[in-house]
């Protein structure tokens, strides 16, 4: 059990940011401190947590064990919060004035609506745009119990779903991601050969059993069957299991993005039963004409 005395914001930062640079020199580049600060922090972390985290090597360091579970729990959990800090300035009594949007925690998604949301803001200045990020099956419940306005997501898993009205933003490219470490990768070419006694990555919902069938296909169009598929909680999850070599998923661009030196991205261009595409769902009994405005924002802008 980990003991969470005594650990602080400025810990976890740097030790998400190690984690993702996988690096001390970088990691203190990244946040402006020194190296022996980077350091300090970490085996301080590491001694309240009774653990540790990373091995260190001749090029930097790698995630242990404990360090990829508690990388996987963490950056959710820790990317809320320019989330929470933003929409503490709407929990006040001018609901009427607040748009509620939701996205999921996918930064290929997440990051250019929330610009585009900043940008409708100075444009709209009487209108607070209020955004959260959440799993898959929190965004359906939020949206289905009206605790969100509209949501920008997948459309696979939402397009069809009960009570909802959707809008295609822009589609969007799928990609193969594979460790490194397999050398199935030379340029832009795949050996799939060498994914064929390979476990499929998942995140594991019930509401997104199309992607499941889905992600099977493309596997089947490029000639091979995945050794079986293996279910986890969220995208970190999956991300360290692709880098550590457990497996590989079919995914969005961003995947792996701090990883990208263990992680190869070849992108799907055989012809697929289902595109991938953001779009916007809402439900029309109960989205505000604010929030519908932002959603025509959005469409002319993209």
């Amino acid at each position: 059990m980990y003991s969470f005395e005594n650990i602080s914001l400025l810990q976890i930062e740097v030790f998400l940011t190690v984690a993702e640079q996988l690096n001390i020199t970088g990691t203190a580049k990244k946040l402006f401190i020194t190296q022996s600060a980077v350091s300090r922090w970490i085996q301080k972390l590491e001694s309240c947590l009774g653990v540790s985290l990373f091995t260190r090597t001749n090029k930097g360091v790698l995630l242990t064990e404990e360090g990829r579970a508690l990388y996987s729990e963490i950056k959710p959990l820790f990317s809320k919060l320019d989330m929470a800090l933003h929409n503490a300035r709407a929990d006040d009594d001018k609901a009427e004035n607040v748009i509620r949007i939701g996205c999921p925690e996918f930064e290929e998604l997440s990051e250019e609506i929330i610009a585009l949301a900043k940008q409708f803001g100075k444009i709209y200045p009487k209108m607070h745009v209020q955004w959260k990020l959440y799993g898959i099956r929190a965004l359906v419940d939020h949206l289905i119990r009206d605790s969100l306005d509209c949501v920008f997501t997948y459309s696979i898993g939402f397009r069809d779903l009960e009570g909802t009205t959707s809008k295609q933003i822009k589609k969007l490219d799928s990609y193969f991601a594979v460790p490194t470490l397999y050398g199935a990768v030379r340029g832009t070419e795949l050996d799939v050969s060498k994914l064929a006694d390979k476990d499929l990555y998942l995140i594991s919902l019930t509401e997104m059993k199309n992607a499941e069938v889905r992600t099977v296909n493309v596997c089947k169009a490029y000639g091979f069957v995945p050794k079986r598929i293996k279910y986890v909680a969220d995208k970190p999850s999956i991300e360290v299991a692709v880098k550590t070599g457990m497996g590989f998923t079919v995914t969005g661009q961003d995947f792996g993005r701090y990883f990208r030196s263990e992680i190869d991205l070849v992108k799907i261009d055989k012809p697929i039963d289902e595109e991938q595409s953001m779009i916007a769902v809402w439900c029309p009994a109960t989205c505000s004409e604010q929030a519908k405005t932002l959603i025509d924002f959005i469409l002319e802008i993209i």
